[in-house]
């Protein structure tokens, strides 16, 4: 853990023309750049009213929360070709179909 930490630190900064190398300049140079960037003059966005957006109908709206059934998952996982990730874990599908998951 130490040496992830280690290798994810950051040793020195440029800012302008001077690089910043203290860890405490370096803190203080990243607190101030967020700082400002979150705190920026606020823009005058475009505004919406009066433009017409397609509803979803009630029957619409329920099949898009209705939950994913078994038989559906089952078909998803069989007709897949088995070599894509389906999440951050990286396990593909081919586990799926291999174990029965």
């Amino acid at each position: 853990m130490k040496l992830r930490s280690n290798i994810n630190s950051i040793k020195a900064l440029r800012e302008n023309d001077r690089w910043v190398v203290s860890p405490c300049d370096v803190r203080k140079v990243v607190v101030d750049y967020f700082t400002n960037h979150v705190s920026a003059t606020p823009m005058n966005r475009p505004k919406l009213d009066g433009v017409p957006f397609d509803r979803l109908s009630a029957w619409e709206n329920e099949v898009l929360v209705t939950p994913f059934s078994l038989e559906e998952i089952e078909s998803v996982v069989r007709d897949s070709d088995g070599n894509k990730s389906l999440g951050h874990d990286g396990y593909n599908s081919c586990l799926l179909k291999n174990f029965g998951i």
